[in-house]
């Protein structure tokens, strides 16, 4: 196994809201307003704007997201790559499934 592709899989999931971005998008392409819309509904604390912006820029760079020109006048809209949509597939699918094995995770303080 590669260690710097290991590395590459590690750096996305240990950035906070990488995986989260990963997951909204994983519903469709959303604009940067709607995105923060739907973060705060699923998440607390909230993301700032600027954190939020941080960690699409480096998706992007990463070939996981690619934004494009989104409806008239609203900006542009932020979607998955065919990568970025195989990624959430495999690693939400594997946590998804470790946690429904594992309902007392996390354990309370």
């Amino acid at each position: 196994m590669d260690r710097e592709r290991v590395r590459g899989v590690g750096a996305i999931l240990n950035r906070t809201w990488a995986p989260v971005i990963l997951r909204a998008l994983d519903n469709g392409p959303l604009t940067f307003t709607e995105l923060i819309e739907a973060l705060h509904d699923r998440a607390e604390p909230h993301i700032s704007e600027r954190m939020c912006s941080k960690t699409l820029r480096a998706l992007h760079q990463e070939a996981l997201i690619e934004r494009r020109p989104g409806p008239a006048a609203r900006g542009h809209q932020y979607a998955l790559t065919p990568l970025g949509t195989e990624f959430i597939e495999e690693v939400g699918g594997f946590v998804d499934d470790w946690l429904a094995r594992h309902p007392m995770f996390p354990p309370s303080a």
